[in-house]
Parts: C-alpha cells; structure tokens; sequence
C-alpha cells in the first residue's frame, strides 16, 4: 500500500518530535503492509508551520531519505506537503513556494474547519486553472460537509479528488466524522484513503484496518483503488480512476 498523507517528517510540525518516534512510525508503516509513504508535513499554516519549500526544507526531506535508508528500512519515502488553504494559494504556487505530492500535478490541501462552500469553491478552481490537481484532505470532516454533502459531489465535478482518513472510516473523530466519511465512500466520491498519521501514542500510522474495513464493507477492488491503485497513479503523475470512466464504473460493479 501507499500512503499518501503523514506527518512522520520529524521536527518541522505536530507531528513526529524526535528521529526515534519518525523510525517508530516508519517501522508500523512497513509492518501495516505499507510500501511507499508520502511525506506531508503541514504548510503555510501561518506563525505555526510555514514550511515553504526551500534549502532548509528540501534538506529535511533528504536527510529522512538517507537514515530510512541507512536503517534499511524496505520502504520508499518521497517529498510532499499538506498545504494550507488560504487566498494567496495561487500566488505561493506560481512562486514555487510550495510543492506537490512528489512534485506531480497533484496538490494535497487541506480547509480550515470554517470554510464556507463560496471561498471553497473560488480557491479550488483557481488551482485548477493553474493546471494542478487538488486532493482535498479529510474532506468528511469538515463541517460544511457534515451539513451540505452535496457540495463533495461538486467538487469532484470540478476535477478535484477526496482524501479520507483512515481513523474517520475507523470511527476515532466520532460518529458524525464516520457517517461522513461512509457516506462519501458510498457515493463513489473517494479517490485515496491514507492515515494521515500524526505519531505513536495518537493519530498511529498504518493502513491495514482500514484496508480490511473496506475490503469488508464494499470490496478488495475498491480498497485496491483507494489505497494501491490511485495513489501508485499520483507516484508517476497518472491520471487518476475516477468518475465518469469506465475504469471507475468496473469498480463500483464490484461494490
């Protein structure tokens, strides 16, 4: 499996604090059958995590590389940011400021718990017409779509693609986060399921549960899509399985 959303880069937010606790949360990758993480460390969180991609942030990536690699640990780690939705998006982007899932097309995103469906609506078309793919993280729990989940189904429309955490299918955000995240699964609406990991006594890393929760509820042919196939296509900047196409629909008849 992929895992396209973690914050196991260590030192840079409130994810992984130490080099100890980031290889701890490696080791439970690989040992929940992950083969390939993204690192995804949060950005341009204003006086908390700017991170705007330069030397420093670039060195970061690089030494994590080489002590996975020095540990010889079987998994593959590649650069990534979950970018922080804020008006002056675009400009940061043209700036190259910020970078995408391995420096793909694709922009992993996230809301701030405020939004509102017009702001949310006018900054993500202003990423499409950039030419980036936006992959909204954890939109299930996001309140706007708790009340209007009709506005998920608008975005997907717009060409953008939904990220649902893995703790949000396992119920750890609550019930109302959990009917969310099954809703928009039901709705064929979900293009990655990823655990967007924050460390080892809370918010773990791991994709297995939610893999077999998955293969469980609907079938192994989506849990493949959601957690293998999608994310291998952002990896090599493919164009993802999604609706309207006929590679979508032979999955939703395995439903």
């Amino acid at each position: 499996m992929i895992d396209i959303h973690t914050h196991i880069l260590p030192g840079v937010d409130d994810g992984a604090k130490t080099m100890k606790e980031a290889l701890q949360m490696a080791r439970m990758e690989v040992t929940e059958g992950v083969d390939t993480l993204i690192l995804t460390p949060h950005c341009n969180v204003g006086y908390y995590y700017e991170n705007y991609y330069d030397d420093r942030m670039e060195s970061f990536y690089d030494d994590f590389d080489y002590i996975i690699k020095e540990q010889q640990l079987p998994i593959n780690v590649l650069p990534g940011m979950e970018v922080y939705a804020t008006l002056d998006l675009p400009e940061l982007l043209t700036q190259k400021k910020l970078i995408t899932l391995n420096h793909s097309r694709y922009l992993l995103m996230e809301f701030g718990f405020d939004i509102d469906e017009e702001c949310s609506t006018f900054l993500l078309e202003e990423i499409l017409n950039l030419g980036y793919h936006p992959i909204i993280a954890h939109p299930e729990r996001y309140p706007i779509i708790q009340r209007y989940p009709e506005l998920a189904g608008e975005w997907v429309e717009m060409g953008c693609a939904l990220q649902v955490n893995k703790d949000s299918i396992l119920g750890s955000f609550g019930s109302r986060v959990k009917e969310s995240a099954i809703m928009l699964l039901e709705q064929l609406l979900v293009a990655f399921v990823a655990s967007d990991c924050h460390g080892m006594s809370r918010r773990k890393p791991g994709l297995f549960d939610a893999y077999h929760w998955i293969e469980h509820h609907f079938s192994a042919a989506y849990a493949e899509l959601l957690l293998i196939d999608n994310p291998k296509r952002v990896l090599h900047d493919m164009d993802l399985i999604s609706l309207p196409t006929k590679e979508y629909r032979r999955y939703q008849a395995l439903l």
